[in-house]
């Protein structure tokens, strides 16, 4: 009881201030407010600095959103975790959580920044490892690997809580070296600024915050930690995790692309090659998954690639002065931060309530979901076909900005190295949405549709009442900003001058072309969507009419689940078509009697970057802070010898030194 009343209260204060807060910052980037405080702190921070303006603004916005949106579910997700549960713990952390990322938005100073981003680092560290065990009524067989596409890493401990929680956490630690490795070198540099700066050091300073930022948003290869953390993660941390955190990374690659300038084209070359190749693997990873939260963390890991490509553009567009491209692809970048944290939040939230209904997310577990959860169904196909970028839901609009900025910068630099760059980032952005739409369609349609591959489904129950309204409302946005994308562009207008600069008349002209062109798009999407309602109108009355069965139909009117597509099944073909790039594990039953039994096919594809970073980095890392648990004794004496030993070697150091 004591419980209940504690993530009651957290809702009740968390919930309507983080809608409030939301709302000043949509009207802040509106306006294009510009606001700064200071507050004198002792040393060594001295004095700490924060700052409004309409590019952190875009960022804010989703992370009060979601951060309404999982305080809204927490009291179901943590009635769904055990008695031994510290609900005290997880709210405080979740809380911990939330204020970290809002204030390393708003954090204008070096050394606030860095303490912010740890804060915000390790809190989701806790939220993993103590969010305790779900309560199981239904038996779930130990993983077969090799079997039915069964992804992952090949790891007996890849669905653990722990085990993802240590991943994260030597994840997240790594980042912050290279981003400390990025300010020093910031902070060493000339009085005089980026603009004297030496190319070496602004290249350095560029490559360790990409990789600082990167480890944080997942890109490919830095993306280890997002497939064990996001299945291991509830449903309100995988929405703040997923939704908003990945945000953080993005907000520190733009800011720092601001402060140095379009002034390399090396920024722009490595962007771009960065953000296809986290692109092409997430989603050929995703593709290969057995697991509904994995496919939608590699989906991730995709959708950021989309987004620092589509930065790159905008920087090379602004090395050839295509004012034109550089705002139609920093619009497409910035509408799909905001695109991509509804979409996945209202996936992970949807796929959550699948497992908490049937305890398992596996794929060849699931299936015929759709009529036992038809909210469910509803909402998650809603989400995965915004994902897949179909019109005219919201990641199609800020996609379709993203194509028009590559083919405007091709035509504005056609007859230069620069257009070849920009014609191969449009094929490069077309083969991730449409191996995305397979995906999507896979996963959908193998867990909603069809027929149960397992008795799982007839234990299946709706989630509860704070669930659907969420996931209502992430669907109604999902819709709306899709249609709304005028509104869309008013709103982020002031952070795109903030971002790209004004340059008059380029500008003005390149915003007019704009803001033509996406009434068009409007009036073009609501036709579409009201085709589609009117045709499924007519299907649904023509279904209840007839039950008969076709013509054609062999005998068997109504299959079983064994007719059916399978996990591993649907996505064979585009694995073996694939197979040097995935290098799949592929399993054969050998047929060896006149009447064999029962025998399984099927596949897995292993995320060989994981398997390359686990044996290099993160076992070697665990083994060493298990060693080094031997230096704490808890013993007072102990720790006077360790001090002391410190400061003899400081002292010795400082006597050299001044040698």
């Amino acid at each position: 009881m004591r419980a209940a009343e504690d993530a009651a209260g957290i809702r009740l204060i968390t919930a309507p201030a983080s809608l409030f807060a939301c709302c000043v910052a949509c009207a802040a980037l509106w306006t294009g407010a510009r606001e700064s405080l200071a507050l004198p702190l002792p040393l060594p921070l001295g004095e700490c600095r924060f700052a409004l303006d309409p590019l952190r603004s875009v960022f804010l916005i989703p992370t009060f959103l979601l951060v309404a949106v999982a305080s809204l579910v927490l009291p179901g997700r943590l009635a769904a975790m055990d008695e031994g549960a510290d609900y005290g713990r997880h709210g405080f952390f979740f809380c911990l959580l939330a204020s970290g990322m809002v204030l390393v938005v708003q954090a204008a100073d070096g050394p606030l920044f860095l303490i912010l981003w740890e804060i915000m680092s390790l809190a989701p560290f806790f939220l993993l490892v103590h969010n305790g065990k779900r309560k199981k009524s239904l038996p779930e067989p130990a993983p077969k690997p090799h079997r039915d596409g069964e992804g992952g890493h090949g790891s007996p401990a890849a669905s653990d809580a722990a085990f993802a929680g240590r991943i994260y956490l030597v994840a997240a630690h790594l980042g912050a070296l290279f981003l400390l490795l990025a300010f020093a070198c910031w902070e060493t540099g000339a009085a005089g600024g980026p603009e004297t700066w030496t190319p070496a050091r602004a290249r350095l300073i560029f490559i360790a915050t990409l990789i600082g930022f990167g480890a944080k948003c997942g890109l490919f290869p830095l993306h280890v930690w997002m497939p064990e953390a996001h299945a291991a993660a509830p449903g309100h941390v995988a929405v703040l995790m997923s939704g908003a955190m990945l945000n953080m990374g993005v907000y520190g690659l733009v800011t720092t692309l601001r402060l140095l300038g379009p002034g390399d084209l090396l920024f722009a070359y490595i962007l771009m090659g960065a953000g296809a190749l986290s692109g092409l693997f997430g989603i050929l990873a995703a593709s290969a998954q057995s697991d509904m939260k994995r496919v939608l963390a590699y989906s991730s890991a995709e959708n950021m690639g989309i987004i620092l490509l589509a930065l790159g553009a905008c920087l090379l567009a602004l090395q050839h002065d295509a004012q034109q491209a550089a705002l139609l692809a920093a619009a497409g970048a910035l509408l799909h931060v905001w695109n991509h944290s509804l979409c996945k939040s209202l996936l992970f939230l949807t796929a959550n309530a699948v497992k908490e209904s049937l305890h398992t997310t596996l794929i060849p577990r699931l299936g015929g979901l759709q009529k036992r959860l038809p909210f469910t169904g509803a909402c998650f196909a809603a989400g995965s076909a915004a994902i897949a970028g179909l019109p005219p839901l919201n990641c199609f609009l800020s996609e379709l900005l993203i194509y028009l900025g590559l083919a405007s910068g091709a035509h504005a630099t056609r007859g230069t190295e620069a257009a070849l760059v920009f014609m191969a980032a449009f094929f490069v952005l077309g083969s991730i949405s449409g191996m995305s739409l397979f995906t999507f369609t896979r996963l959908y349609g193998l867990t909603f549709l069809g027929l149960p591959r397992s008795g799982d489904g007839a234990h299946a129950r709706k989630p509860d009442a704070a669930l659907r309204a969420a996931a209502a409302f992430l669907a109604l946005l999902c819709v709306t900003a899709g249609l709304a994308a005028p509104l869309m562009f008013r709103l982020i207008r002031p952070a795109l001058l903030f971002f790209t600069g004004d340059h008059a008349p380029q500008s003005a002209e390149a915003l007019a072309f704009i803001e033509e062109l996406l009434p068009r798009y409007t009036c073009a999407a609501s036709a579409a969507l009201a085709v589609f309602a009117l045709v499924r109108l007519a299907n649904a009355r023509a279904r209840r009419a007839s039950r008969e069965c076709g013509t054609w139909t062999c005998a068997y009117p109504y299959g079983n689940a064994r007719m059916q597509y399978s996990a591993a099944s649907f996505a064979l073909g585009l694995v073996l078509f694939l197979k040097p790039l995935l290098r799949p594990r592929i399993t054969v039953p050998a047929i060896r009697a006149l009447f064999p039994g029962a025998a399984e096919a099927g596949f897995s594809a292993p995320d060989r970057p994981t398997e390359l970073w686990i044996k290099a980095l993160f076992q070697p890392v665990v083994y060493a802070a298990n060693k080094a648990k031997a230096l704490q004794h808890g013993l007072l004496n102990i720790y006077i010898l360790y001090i002391l030993i410190a400061l003899t070697a400081a002292l010795v150091w400082a006597l050299g030194v001044s040698s």
